[in-house]
């Protein structure tokens, strides 16, 4: 399935239902046959390679390393119908899963950190189910408080989205990044970690690298790789949006 298709239809299923098991296809769903009245479905994307090699591709049995001796091997698109977990009953037990468990103790605020934030003018809405910032809203999407680990966790995620959010056009204008893995994107997050970490220092919070840093460093590696300046520049451009965020603070306060 199409990674990022894939990922807006559980996406929009959980913004509806506050469910985060993803996506399951539709032949899933007829073996349930527990599709709740009134569901719809939505079509997602799987991309697979056609050549001489079309007839294993029908059943499921290409590898990767026999495309490496058909050079005529060229993409299409296959549609699935995909459903949220929520969206049926009857599923075999292995479609689901514990709840997590969320913290035992609701995270603190640090009055420091959310005067800074709040005097940046940053639109923040808590209660959604990923960290990000939209460019086109113009804002920051951040889950629920208390599905923080804490207060380190919590504000690593939130001072690395308005790093994000200091890059819009009509902010400083960096490159907003391409599709996840390229330079640009690499560079753009290599950008927001930086930044976080330096407003973390500024502010006296332990900097805690978000769950998804893992995922970056390929990307930063290659960036790191093929340009051994990339993090030098990354570097200043995140501390220009470090020096912009309390730029922002600051006229807050001295306007107040």
């Amino acid at each position: 399935m199409n990674a990022i298709e894939a990922q807006m239809a559980a996406q929009r299923s959980r913004e509806r239902d506050d469910d985060d098991r993803g996506p399951v296809t539709g032949s899933v769903c007829k073996a349930a046959r527990g599709i709740r009245e009134q569901e719809a479905p939505v079509l997602c994307a799987f991309s697979f390679p056609l050549g001489d090699l079309t007839d294993k591709l029908r059943y499921g049995t290409f590898t990767p390393k026999e495309r490496e001796h058909d050079e005529r091997a060229i993409p299409y698109l296959k549609g699935y119908t995909v459903f949220n977990i929520e969206q049926i009953e009857n599923l075999p037990e292995r479609f689901y899963r514990l709840a997590e468990e969320l913290p035992a103790l609701p995270v603190p605020h640090l009055e420091n950190v959310e005067t800074f934030v709040r005097n940046t003018g940053a639109a923040i809405t808590y209660g959604r189910t990923i960290a990000c910032y939209r460019p086109g809203p113009d804002d920051i999407l951040m889950p629920d408080r208390a599905r923080f680990v804490d207060e380190v966790h919590l504000y690593s995620t939130l001072l690395h989205e308005m790093s994000h959010w200091s890059g819009a056009k009509h902010r400083l204008d960096r490159d907003p990044g391409g599709r996840f893995g390229g330079e640009s994107y690499a560079i753009e997050e290599l950008v927001a970690e930086l930044s976080a970490a330096f407003l973390c220092a500024d502010l006296g919070v332990a900097h805690n690298p978000r769950d998804n840093t893992a995922a970056y460093l390929e990307s930063w590696l290659k960036v790191l790789k093929n340009d051994k300046r990339a993090i030098l520049t990354a570097a200043a451009k995140a501390q220009a949006a470090a020096d912009y965020l309390h730029v922002l603070c600051q006229a807050a306060e001295a306007s107040a």
